[in-house]
Protein backbone atom coordinates (compact mmCIF):
# COMPACT_ATOMS: atom_id res chain seq x y z
CA UNK A 1 0.00 0.00 0.00
CA UNK A 2 1.59 3.53 -1.02
CA UNK A 3 0.88 6.23 2.00
CA UNK A 4 -1.68 8.85 1.65
CA UNK A 5 0.74 11.44 2.46
CA UNK A 6 4.23 11.99 4.31
CA UNK A 7 4.23 14.00 7.90
CA UNK A 8 6.84 16.12 9.69
CA UNK A 9 5.29 15.27 13.32
CA UNK A 10 6.60 17.88 15.80
CA UNK A 11 5.37 17.19 19.13
CA UNK A 12 7.60 17.63 22.65
CA UNK A 13 5.61 15.49 24.72
CA UNK A 14 6.96 11.76 23.64
CA UNK A 15 3.83 9.53 24.58
CA UNK A 16 1.46 12.35 22.45
CA UNK A 17 4.18 12.09 19.63
CA UNK A 18 3.81 8.42 19.65
CA UNK A 19 0.76 8.42 19.50
CA UNK A 20 0.07 10.52 16.96
CA UNK A 21 2.64 9.07 15.04
CA UNK A 22 0.59 5.68 15.61
CA UNK A 23 -2.61 7.13 14.33
CA UNK A 24 -1.29 8.32 10.98
CA UNK A 25 0.31 5.07 10.32
CA UNK A 26 -2.97 3.34 10.99
CA UNK A 27 -4.68 5.94 8.63
CA UNK A 28 -1.83 5.31 5.45
CA UNK A 29 0.01 8.14 6.43
CA UNK A 30 4.13 7.81 6.39
CA UNK A 31 5.73 9.59 9.18
CA UNK A 32 8.53 11.04 7.21
CA UNK A 33 10.18 13.05 10.01
CA UNK A 34 9.65 13.77 13.96
CA UNK A 35 10.94 16.83 16.01
CA UNK A 36 10.50 17.55 19.55
CA UNK A 37 11.80 21.15 19.80
CA UNK A 38 11.72 24.55 17.93
CA UNK A 39 14.97 24.32 16.42
CA UNK A 40 14.68 20.84 14.87
CA UNK A 41 11.61 21.33 13.64
CA UNK A 42 12.93 24.43 11.88
CA UNK A 43 15.68 23.01 10.14
CA UNK A 44 13.40 19.72 8.92
CA UNK A 45 10.78 22.36 7.76
CA UNK A 46 13.22 24.32 5.63
CA UNK A 47 15.59 21.58 4.41
CA UNK A 48 13.61 18.32 3.83
CA UNK A 49 10.59 17.40 1.47
CA UNK A 50 7.82 16.50 2.89
CA UNK A 51 3.95 16.38 1.82
CA UNK A 52 1.89 17.75 5.36
CA UNK A 53 2.93 18.88 9.20
CA UNK A 54 1.57 18.03 12.48
CA UNK A 55 2.65 20.67 14.45
CA UNK A 56 2.42 20.92 18.36
CA UNK A 57 2.21 25.44 19.48
CA UNK A 58 3.82 25.29 22.41
CA UNK A 59 7.17 23.18 22.64
CA UNK A 60 9.19 23.30 25.64
CA UNK A 61 7.82 26.59 25.99
CA UNK A 62 8.78 27.75 22.99
CA UNK A 63 5.78 28.98 20.30
CA UNK A 64 6.41 26.84 17.04
CA UNK A 65 5.42 29.73 14.99
CA UNK A 66 8.47 30.22 12.89
CA UNK A 67 7.65 26.58 12.13
CA UNK A 68 4.06 27.59 10.66
CA UNK A 69 5.51 30.73 8.61
CA UNK A 70 8.50 28.45 6.52
CA UNK A 71 5.52 25.79 6.08
CA UNK A 72 3.86 28.36 4.67
CA UNK A 73 6.70 30.13 2.43
CA UNK A 74 6.97 26.52 0.59
CA UNK A 75 3.30 26.52 0.87
CA UNK A 76 3.22 23.44 2.85
CA UNK A 77 0.06 22.55 4.70
CA UNK A 78 0.17 21.69 8.41
CA UNK A 79 -2.23 21.27 11.31
CA UNK A 80 -1.85 22.98 14.88
CA UNK A 81 -2.65 20.75 17.93
CA UNK A 82 -3.03 22.09 21.07
CA UNK A 83 -4.44 22.13 24.51
CA UNK A 84 -5.83 25.22 23.98
CA UNK A 85 -7.54 25.13 21.01
CA UNK A 86 -8.01 28.10 18.70
CA UNK A 87 -7.25 30.29 21.78
CA UNK A 88 -3.64 29.39 21.16
CA UNK A 89 -2.65 30.37 18.04
CA UNK A 90 -2.08 33.84 16.82
CA UNK A 91 -4.30 35.93 15.00
CA UNK A 92 -1.75 35.95 12.03
CA UNK A 93 -2.75 32.70 11.40
CA UNK A 94 -6.67 33.33 11.02
CA UNK A 95 -7.28 30.27 8.22
CA UNK A 96 -4.77 27.78 10.11
CA UNK A 97 -6.32 24.47 11.02
CA UNK A 98 -6.36 23.77 14.49
CA UNK A 99 -7.08 20.33 16.48
CA UNK A 100 -7.60 20.78 20.35
CA UNK A 101 -5.62 17.77 22.28
CA UNK A 102 -6.85 15.28 23.38
CA UNK A 103 -7.86 14.24 19.88
CA UNK A 104 -9.38 11.04 18.48
CA UNK A 105 -8.05 8.66 15.70
CA UNK A 106 -11.13 9.90 13.51
CA UNK A 107 -10.67 13.34 14.15
CA UNK A 108 -7.39 13.51 13.55
CA UNK A 109 -8.36 11.29 9.89
CA UNK A 110 -10.84 14.05 9.39
CA UNK A 111 -8.77 16.63 9.88
CA UNK A 112 -5.87 15.48 7.69
CA UNK A 113 -8.29 14.74 5.27
CA UNK A 114 -9.27 17.84 5.09
CA UNK A 115 -5.94 19.46 5.28
CA UNK A 116 -4.61 17.50 2.25
CA UNK A 117 -8.03 18.24 0.66
CA UNK A 118 -7.43 21.61 0.59
CA UNK A 119 -3.64 21.27 -0.48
Amino acid sequence: MTAKGRALVVEDEDLVAMLTEDFLEVLGHEVAFSAATLQAGLKIATDEQFDFCILDINLRGERSFPIADMLTSRSIPYLFVSGYGREGVESRFPNASVLTKPFSLQSLDRSVSKLLAND
